[in-house]
């Protein structure tokens, strides 16, 4: 992901992967904007549904609603 997105730290990407590789995780709430409607990461996550890697589609967002 580091080499797709690298504007992405390694913070971010710490806490991306707990949400993007539980397959049953639903929602990522977070204020960064880095990662708000990131096409890449929209992507790599579309990707590892597609690989049967995620069940669901995981949702990034800053609010509940």
């Amino acid at each position: 992901m580091r080499r797709r997105d690298p504007l992405l730290d390694g913070t971010d990407m710490a806490i991306l992967a707990h949400a993007l590789h539980d397959p049953d995780s639903k929602f990522f709430f977070t204020t960064d904007t880095r990662m708000l409607d990131n096409p890449t990461i929209d992507g790599y996550e579309e990707e590892m549904r597609r690989d049967g890697r995620r069940n669901t589609k995981l949702k990034i967002t800053d609010r509940i609603g």
